[in-house]
């Protein structure tokens, strides 16, 4: 009862700046600085108020005007708000476990708190099912018994599944008109060779309208990752379907809504959006798209080409918050390291104060790539050549690696697979060969080793809901300048495209945000938009 007092009162904080000024928790920046204004009329000093009522009104209005400040504030509350986001980060991850690691006056208050408010979570979940209906009338017994079926056995069925399946009848809603408009687009024409072979650029028009459930997208930035370069080769994905050649291509990036169609009530205008699917196409300027198949992502300062590479950091989260129960000290190997994800997978251990041990490939530039690696905190760079338990001897790097992060696959699996600490963890999240040369039997046999799979999209499909929590993590760090990536700016994508692609850690960069939403009003001419 008193943990679930203490937990409680956490909670009422997180709302309690928004009952200072009269708003509700998704108040606009407008409603903000009304209710903020309206406010000061009567509470100011000058105006007969009390100075501490005051000033207590202003510091809420401060963080609550303030994008970063205002994630922060609601996510953990006002005690959150002058931590640092290295604090923060470590304090939060796997449910507190790494509290402290970054700051010697954090005490065992954040971890507590974290890990009561998951217990407390199960417990509302298990409340919720538990609970009597107040209220003995039909309705309410069919409504609970709707509620708590078998989602799997006895699925409920609703107007959004059958719209979602079968569609809107077109004549039961206006479209949107759209005047017209010309976009670059990169596709895949074929598969089976490396890129650029596999693509082609060229200009299309768009849909003059939108459907139900569609968006206008402008996309203001779109890395070039090893995925790209895995579809280029296989055009194959799990639980995926393919669109047929010749396909759009480009897996990641971060677009803009410039216009909304009928029946979408998840997104509005100027809204920040990441693609939901690895099959969007994202190597275009403009794009029709469903709502549903884009995850909002909130307001920031940080420019396009960062926020692009977002799920680098999200897949490097996952990666070491799911996989081998680390703590601080331990040891990670990984191959790929001079990728978006294994540069991501660096800098989260560095602020865990975990080791890393990073192969790269070997190439003309490897001592430039290991200064940069080091520069962003990596313990250990290696030339993934030869045997890894021979040079894990000579480095004597303070322990085995607990966990092993491939994405690579053939020979690569199996040296890290034999370079692990006995019933340790390896985890595939994407590979550049499609096969293993020689499965590591002997760890798995005498050592327990664990061989997982990790693939980004199917958890973005199965955890949408979490998306925004790995955001007010991370995203601190990334407005802060604690993370940052090597990687290469494109401009003029229509000229420099061919190049950009052939480059390790490209960005393309389409627009900014200001930039993109002037597109619209400059075609309100005959005109067309390239």
């Amino acid at each position: 009862f008193f943990f679930g007092c203490f937990f409680g009162m956490a909670q009422q904080d997180n709302v309690e700046y928004y009952k200072r000024l009269g708003v509700e928790k998704d108040a606009t920046h407008k409603e903000l600085r009304n209710a903020f204004a309206k406010k000061v009329m009567t509470v100011h000093p000058d105006k007969g108020g009390d100075e501490a009522e005051f000033a207590a009104l202003h510091n809420a209005y401060e963080v609550l005007i303030d994008e970063r400040k205002r994630r922060i504030y609601d996510r953990y509350g006002p005690d959150a708000l002058g931590r640092t986001a290295e604090g923060l980060f470590s304090d939060t991850f796997r449910a507190g476990e790494f509290s402290g690691v970054d700051d010697d006056k954090t005490t065992k208050t954040t971890r507590e708190l974290e890990a009561l408010r998951k217990e407390n979570d199960t417990l509302q979940r298990q409340m919720l099912i538990l609970k009597p209906e107040t209220e003995n009338k039909y309705a309410s017994s069919f409504e609970s018994w709707l509620r708590n079926r078998d989602p799997i056995q006895n699925k409920v069925i609703t107007s959004a599944d059958i719209m979602k399946d079968i569609g809107v009848c077109e004549s039961s809603y206006d479209k949107v008109n759209l005047p017209p408009l010309r976009s670059f687009i990169a596709e895949y024409t074929s598969t089976g060779q490396e890129l650029p072979e596999t693509v082609r650029q060229r200009q299309y028009d768009l849909p003059t309208e939108l459907k139900w459930g569609q968006v206008l997208v402008h996309v203001l930035a779109a890395p070039i990752t090893r995925l790209d370069h895995q579809l280029s080769r296989f055009y194959a994905l799990h639980d995926t379907k393919m669109p047929a050649f010749p396909a759009p291509a480009g897996a990641e990036g971060v677009g803009v809504v410039l216009k909304v169609g009928p029946g979408v009530e998840t997104l509005k205008e100027r809204d920040l959006v990441l693609p939901g699917s690895p099959v969007l196409g994202t190597w275009r300027r403009l794009a029709v798209l469903k709502a549903e198949d884009l995850i909002p992502f909130p307001p920031t300062e940080l420019s396009p080409t960062m926020v692009s590479t977002f799920y680098s950091f999200l897949t490097a989260y996952r990666l070491l918050e799911d996989f081998g129960s680390l703590r601080p000290g331990d040891t990670i190997l990984q191959s790929g390291a001079d990728s978006t994800v294994g540069m991501a997978v660096i800098q989260i251990c560095k602020i865990l104060k975990i080791k890393t041990i990073n192969l790269v490939e070997d190439s003309d530039d490897f001592d430039d790539v290991s200064d940069t690696l080091h520069a962003m905190g990596a313990n250990y760079v290696w030339k993934n050549t030869g045997s890894i338990v021979d040079r894990l001897k000579k480095a004597r790097s303070g322990g085995l690696p607990r966990l092993g992060l491939d994405c690579i696959g053939s020979t690569t699996l199996s040296r890290i697979c034999e370079a692990m600490f006995p019933e340790g963890t390896v985890v595939v999240y994407a590979t550049t060969t499609n096969r293993v040369d020689r499965f590591p039997y002997i760890p798995l046999m005498f050592n327990g080793l664990s061989i997982r799979g990790f693939w980004l999209w199917q958890w973005l499909k199965d955890n949408a809901e979490s998306v925004p929590e790995v955001v007010d993590k991370v995203l601190p760090l990334m407005e802060e300048n604690k993370f940052d990536l090597e990687v290469q700016h494109w401009k003029q994508v229509d000229e420099s495209f061919s190049a950009a692609i052939k480059e390790r850690n490209s960005v393309l960069e389409f627009a900014s945000v200001d930039e993109a939403m002037r597109v619209l009003s400059a075609t309100e001419s005959p005109e067309n938009q390239d």
